[in-house]
């Protein structure tokens, strides 16, 4: 098997060989938004280990300088549940924007 990114849509292709053809099955990235209470570079250090073993490092990010202080997370596997679980276990209120 072999894993291509396409960065220009944000998904992911399986290049999957079976006997004699290889197939492509596609992988969609999921973007789930989310208002927190995550406000300031001290709270970002606080939920970072928790949101990089859940989401993985790179696929999270936190708008700090918007009101809502906006949690987006880019993910082919995480549900929403998930990541609020995640993120009140670390501390922080959490809900869908």
């Amino acid at each position: 098997m072999r894993l291509l990114a396409d960065t220009r849509c944000r998904w992911l292709t399986l290049l999957v060989k079976t006997t004699r053809w290889w197939y492509l099955t596609p992988f969609v990235m999921q973007t789930l938004k989310f208002k927190t209470n995550i406000n300031c570079g001290g709270c970002i250090k606080a939920v970072t280990p928790t949101l990089n073993r859940e989401a993985g490092a790179g696929n999270w990010q936190v708008d700090t300088a918007n009101p809502d202080k906006i949690l987006t997370v880019s993910s082919d596997q995480l549900t929403a549940d998930q990541v609020v679980r995640a993120v009140e276990n670390a501390g922080f209120h959490i809900q869908a924007a």
